[in-house]
């Protein structure tokens, strides 16, 4: 990725803003900071335009479980003190024309389906080939978790999915 930013020092605070990065094919536009100290405090606010969710999906090598298209816009937080997260969030929508979401992982799947009592052929199906119109979606950070909760509607209905990664912060901890 491209990044440009604009650096300032005061006191023991380094600020970089605006931050300007070329990422996923988009644009991000945003502010972070950090204290030059033992605590190493630090946060970071970015706004999103035009990212390529199926360049996440593929950078990520997520394309064994699914695979998803369309273009994304929003907001994103960070903030930690050291190696210590504190908190995440992010909240974003699909842009129009929306796209498409194929999920793969049968495992995902037979959850999914003894979740909401369906029978698995029908999950299957309705995960084949999703088309949407648009969706939003939040990131957030709770006991630990990082949680993505996915709301999508399309021509054949509305789908609503939470992906949950647990121990997020003791992953963190052991790297």
């Amino acid at each position: 990725a491209d990044v440009m930013g604009k650096s300032e020092l005061k006191g023991k605070l380094l600020l970089i803003s605006p931050l300007l990065v070329s990422f996923l094919g988009g644009n991000v536009k945003g502010e972070f900071s950090i204290t030059l100290d033992e605590n190493m405090d630090y946060s970071l606010r970015l706004n999103t335009q035009g990212m390529e969710i199926k360049r996440f999906v593929d950078d990520m090598e997520l394309n064994d479980k699914f695979d998803m298209t369309g273009r994304l816009a929003g907001a994103f937080y960070l903030s930690g003190k050291g190696q210590d997260i504190k908190d995440i969030k992010g909240d974003f929508n699909t842009a129009v024309p929306g796209g498409a979401l194929i999920i793969k992982d049968k495992t995902f799947l037979e959850n999914v389906a003894k979740q909401s009592n369906q029978p698995l052929d029908i999950i299957v199906e309705s995960f084949r080939n999703y088309n949407y119109n648009n969706g939003v979606i939040k990131l957030f950070m709770e006991n630990g978790n990082i949680s993505l909760d996915l709301k999508l509607d399309g021509g054949a209905g509305k789908r609503s999915l939470m992906i949950v990664l647990h121990d997020f912060k003791k992953r963190k901890e052991t790297q």
